[in-house]
């Protein structure tokens, strides 16, 4: 179960921008929704 998570969430540590707000159920079946990280703003 722990590596069906790190499969899950590796892609979307490793990119960053291209991952935005999404929602995964924890193994007692809750639904939990993590937010996009923060957008870097370059001026």
């Amino acid at each position: 179960m722990v590596t069906r998570a790190l499969a899950l969430l590796l892609p979307v540590l490793l990119l960053p921008a291209a991952a935005g707000g999404f929602s995964v159920t924890d193994q007692t079946g809750r639904r939990v929704t993590l937010d996009a990280p923060p957008r870097r703003i370059v001026s």
